[in-house]
This record gives C-alpha cells, sequence and structure tokens, in this order.
C-alpha cells in the first residue's frame, strides 16, 4: 500500500478558496531520513522521552535532540503493522509487532533494548491499536487485518482483539468482519481518474464516539473492482463502539465514492470523538454524539488533496485547525517551480468560535508526499507540521526519504512544552507559588498511549476540561477565577479508555 499523492500535472478543478486571513506562518527544514531502508512508513513516537516526537522506520531513524533532528542508529522498528503501549505497566514502552499467523510483543528496557515477551495467535495485521478495552488496567491489542481474496470472496477485512490477561495475551478474537464479492478488492487497483495518484485504502483509529469513558475504534475501507475501465472506489467509515468489556457494536457512519482519507480528533470540544474526511474539493466533518449518531458540516478545501487531514491547534487558541498537503489554488499566485510541475505544499484553515474554518492561505514546499504528521516538533509550545516523501516517491532524491519539519512560527501565545518521559510539565502556576486571580493554568502531559483530554481540579471539583490532544501528548491553557486563600490543585490527564494520570499541588491565592 502507498500513501502519496503525485503532480506531474495540473488538475483542471474549479475550487471554492476561502479567503486568506493572513499569511500562513512556517519556517521549513528538510531532513533525510532512512537512506538504508524504504522507509515508506515511519511512526511518530518520542522514542528518547524528550518531549519532542521522533519519527522511526528502519535501523537509522530521525531522533529529535535540542530542537532538531539527526541520524540514531536503533533497533529495527517495522513502521508498518506496528504498536506502542506499556504491556507490563513499568512505566516503559514496549511494542508489539505481526507476523504471518502470530503477533509478538516484545517489553522495552528502558535503555533501548527489548525482549520478546510472548506470542499469540492470529493473523498479521497492517495496523495495530493499543488500549485498555476491557477495563482491567491492562493494555489490549486490536489489530486491522487485510483479508486476500479466495475463490468466493474478493478479499476484504477483519478487526482482531487480543486480549492482555497479565501473563500475556490471549489468541485474536474477531469483533469485525467484511469480504466482498469475488472481482472485487480492498485496494484501489488503479488511479483515480484524472489524477495520477495511488490512494490509501484504509484508516483506522481510536477515539470515544459517545463519551462513555471506553476505547472506540474508528474504520475507514475501500473496496474496488477491476471490471471497469475507471473503476470508482466505495468508502465505507465504520465505528466499533466499545463497552468497556471487550466487547463491540458497529454501526455505519457513511459510505460514498470520494472520501479519500480521514483523521479523528475532538473538533467541537464537547468530549466526543469527530471525523474529519476527504472529500476532494471539499472535506466533512462528521460530529460524533453521545447517543451513537453522527451529524455532519462540509468545509471547503481548495487545491488538490488525498492524503489524511492533520488537525491541531495551531494558533493556539484551544480549537482543532486543519492542514492539509494540496497544489497551489487557482487563485494565488506561487513561487516558480520546475518546468512541468505543479506548486505543492499546505494549506491551513484555521477554525472560528462559530466552527467555521477560514485559510491563512498556501506555504509552498514543493515536493511528492507519503504522508504528514503533527505535534510540537521543536519543543517550543507551538504546534507544527512534517511531510514525509517516501524514496520511490521522491522525484528530487530518488532512492531517498525526506522529512521537511515545518515549523510554526506565528506570533501566539504558546503551550508548555511536553514533559520528558511519561508526566506532566507545569510551566504554571508554580507548585506552592502565590498568585493572583484570575489564575492562569498552562501545562502539558505526555503518555505512552494517545491522550484523550486534560482537567483541572480545584478543591475537589473539576473547573477546566480541554481536548487539545496530539497523539500522545496533550497541552492546555486556561484561566480560572480563584478566591483569595490557599487551594489544593489537581492536574488530570484521560486517555480513551478512562484510564487517568494526575499530579497534584497546593497554591495561594492573594
Amino acid at each position: 500500500m502507498r500513501r502519496y499523492l503525485t503532480f506531474s500535472a495540473i488538475i483542471a478543478l474549479g475550487f471554492l478558496f476561502l479567503p486568506a486571513a493572513s499569511k500562513a506562518q512556517y519556517s521549513i527544514k528538510p531532513y533525510t531520513l532512512n537512506v538504508d531502508g524504504d522507509g515508506d512508513y515511519p511512526l511518530q513516537i518520542d522514542i528518547n522521552r524528550d518531549g519532542v516526537p521522533d519519527f522511526l522506520g528502519g535501523s537509522q531513524n530521525l531522533v529529535s535532540g535540542n530542537g532538531t533532528y539527526s541520524y540514531k542508529t536503533a533497533a529495527a522498528f517495522p513502521a508498518q503493522g506496528t504498536g506502542y503501549g506499556d504491556f507490563n505497566n513499568d512505566g516503559i514502552p514496549d511494542y508489539v509487532i505481526g507476523s504471518v499467523d502470530y503477533l509478538y510483543v516484545y517489553l522495552g528496557n528502558g535503555k533501548g533494548g527489548y525482549t520478546l515477551w510472548q506470542t499469540a495467535r492470529g493473523q498479521a495485521a497492517a495496523q495495530y491499536i493499543v488500549a485498555d478495552f476491557n477495563g482491567d488496567g491492562r493494555q489490549d491489542i486490536a489489530g486491522l487485518v487485510l483479508l486476500s481474496s479466495t475463490s468466493t470472496t474478493g478479499g476484504g477485512f477483519e478487526v482482531d482483539l487480543y486480549l492482555n490477561n497479565g501473563d500475556g495475551f490471549d489468541n485474536a478474537k474477531t469483533i469485525f468482519k467484511t469480504t466482498f464479492p469475488t472481482g472485487n478488492q480492498s485496494s484501489w487497483p488503479r488511479t483515480e481518474p484524472g489524477l495520477n495518484m495511488d490512494p490509501p485504502f484504509f484508516d483506522f483509529a481510536l477515539g470515544d464516539f459517545d463519551a462513555d469513558g471506553h476505547a472506540d475504534l474508528m474504520l475507514r475501507t475501500l473496496r474496488s473492482s477491476w471490471n471497469t475501465s475507471e473503476p470508482i472506489p466505495v468508502t465505507y467509515i465504520r465505528v466499533l463502539y466499545g463497552d468497556g468489556q471487550g466487547n463491540f457494536t458497529i454501526k455505519p457512519v457513511t459510505s460514498g465514492n470520494t472520501l479519500d482519507q480521514v483523521t479523528v480528533a475532538d473538533m467541537n470540544n464537547d468530549g466526543v470523538s469527530d471525523i474529519v474526511a476527504v472529500n476532494g474539493d471539499q472535506t466533512t466533518v462528521y460530529y460524533g454524539h453521545a447517543n451513537r449518531t453522527f451529524s455532519s458540516a462540509s468545509v471547503a478545501t481548495p487545491g488538490a488533496i488525498h492524503l489524511q487531514p492533520m488537525l491541531e491547534d495551531v494558533n493556539s487558541d484551544g480549537r482543532k485547525d486543519i492542514v492539509y498537503i494540496a497544489t497551489c489554488p487557482s487563485n494565488y499566485t506561487c513561487p516558480d517551480v520546475p518546468a512541468g510541475a505543479t506548486p505543492t505544499g499546505v494549506i491551513t484553515l484555521i477554525q472560528t468560535a462559530a466552527h467555521t474554518f477560514t485559510s491563512t492561505g498556501f506555504t509552498q514546499v514543493q515536493n511528492v508526499f507519503t504522508r504528514g504528521f503533527i505535534g510540537d516538533l521543536n519543543h517550543d509550545g507551538r504546534l507544527d507540521i512534517a511531510l514525509h516523501t517516501g524514496p520511490l516517491e521522491n522525484d528530487n532524491y530518488q532512492g531517498v526519504a525526506q522529512l521537511y519539519v515545518l515549523a510554526n512560527t506565528r506570533s501566539i501565545a504558546r503551550y508548555c512544552p511536553a514533559p520528558a518521559g511519561t508526566g506532566f510539565h507545569v510551566c504554571s502556576p508554580a507548585a506552592g507559588a502565590t498568585v493572583a486571580s484570575p489564575v492562569s493554568f498552562n501545562f502539558s502531559a505526555s503518555s505512552i498511549y494517545p491522550i484523550r483530554k486534560l482537567e483541572v481540579w480545584v478543591d475537589g471539583k473539576k473547573r477546566s476540561e480541554t481536548w487539545n490532544s496530539v497523539g500522545q501528548q496533550a497541552f492546555s491553557r486556561v484561566s480560572l477565577a480563584l478566591s483569595s486563600g490557599n487551594h489544593r490543585v489537581s492536574l488530570i490527564s484521560g486517555a480513551y479508555d478512562g484510564s487517568v494520570r494526575k499530579t497534584s499541588f497546593s497554591l495561594t491565592v492573594k
């Protein structure tokens, strides 16, 4: 499977482009990645626990340090079909990988080494998601399996669940399966008509789509056929609602021919995970509700886009924005590029208080990209972007993968950078400090697995709940009016499976 977008020809489509609020502000720095491997599927994880995400894929990886990235030789981390968690609850990252008919779980020693812990029976998966799915305090594993075609089916997908029993993992239990008629398949057999592009054919993500504190799964799959000269795929988006006891209820969200790729985040800060789906020049936000339904709203997205939307708060106003890879919109004047090439880069859509989106313009990067990443990539409290191009798709560096870090240079109030290791970093207020009301709380948290929300509790009462999480890190900046006197403060980090971490301290308000 390839995840890339090429621009060898200009796409002749009429795009509605929103007015630019201000020029997008990024500084761009390229890094060479993974010269000794194919580098097509890097993972983003803070492997050296310094508070900055690293990029892994092969035996040479880009590891962060002092606001930049450099090569570090490490154990070979397969970037596809790999999941991370803390399976023995020792605070050290472990990882899992599938091969043939087995799941292999490796325990970390905290020094970069890993030891095989246990194997379990089950088909090798294309992607693994880690969470406590049955509420016993141990991290379980869900794997998305791509099914091969048979004499009676055209292939399909299934989701397998491995429960952590404390001594290892139970063999796989299938919690979802769909197969296609003969002559169909789970990938796209040809490029999309009019585009030189081979699209991704699944997305698998963790969320809480009914706000019940139990981990859910979102699955987008693609079905296509060899039977027509220009096959139009059918995309299905489903949610597997977990009950916290290892059982799931599957409900469809939508299906259609234009949903190329999706990403999950809480877009309207209501505590329910939402789905953002790329639809060519019109992207759709599917807002989740506690009653397990969805409502939708359209967002104009100019330029040719076919990679997952990147969802993060780029201007630090507490709302998720949308960043996506695109060609230069037709009504923009972009810098000159090599003859025959199309200007490529990113467009940023800033979310307003009314949950509409306004473009800040087009930032040119000029390459061929496989996928994008988000996070605070230089530890300055501003959320950044990274764009990856694989060696087979890189027109300028044949055989070499590239990572372009687009550092956010906006003049904005910054978040507290993520802590090194697992836990909290509190920039304000300081523990034991005497401060005036309103009190500014600016803090962040890191975890081995994805964070759903951050909370501020004062004297036993919840005073703030924010949903600005980016993978394994989360950021909060709120101002609270507190009465004069001594107060006990607790900061809480909550995961999608209901597990929490907490730190507490006292402060005095003048």
